[in-house]
């Protein structure tokens, strides 16, 4: 009589087993033969220099995962026409992207993480390196070689070079 009682336990037991290792497969079969990559995955960097009434010269690194995910990072100095230190730039972006034909990303969902020793306005960041603030932005990226262009919506603006 005790073994007719915990039947139904046990059915449970093995029934909820069963679902949980249904799920898993459905899982992984669905990453495997249906979730393909939107895109290129990249890393790289560059070193870039932007000449106004200011001179920024530094670093930016871009890495895209191929699945509507990046990042970048930017590390500069701004200095004015004497050579003295005006700005220190030191900036995390994360975003997600989706990818369109000819190596177009329309980018979405951007994060500014501004770092405690960037004292760069956000105007000039806007102006001179990469606006974020405006809603679409689109960035198209073509392979040369071991690097890529990367373009604005008009001419190629950086040479990015491969690190992996």
């Amino acid at each position: 009589m005790f073994l007719l009682n915990n039947r139904p336990g046990k059915l449970v037991g093995a029934f909820a087993i069963v679902l949980v290792a249904a799920a898993l497969l459905f899982n992984l079969l669905m990453h495997k033969f249906f979730v393909t990559e939107l895109g290129p995955k990249i890393s790289c960097s560059s070193f870039f220099l932007v000449q106004s009434d200011l001179q920024t010269k530094g670093v930016m690194s871009l890495h895209i995962n191929g699945k509507r995910q990046g990042e970048m990072g930017i590390s500069a100095t701004v200095r004015d026409n004497a050579g003295a230190i005006k700005y220190h730039l030191l900036r995390n972006i994360s975003f997600e992207y989706r990818y369109e034909d000819n190596g177009y990303l329309a980018i979405q969902l951007v994060d500014v993480i501004k770092k405690a020793s960037d004292d760069m306005p956000n105007e000039l960041f806007n102006q001179s390196i990469f606006d974020f603030s405006v809603k679409n932005r689109r960035l198209r990226i073509t392979t040369v070689g071991d690097g890529y262009l990367l373009w604005n919506g008009f001419s190629p603006v950086m040479m990015c070079i491969s690190s992996q």
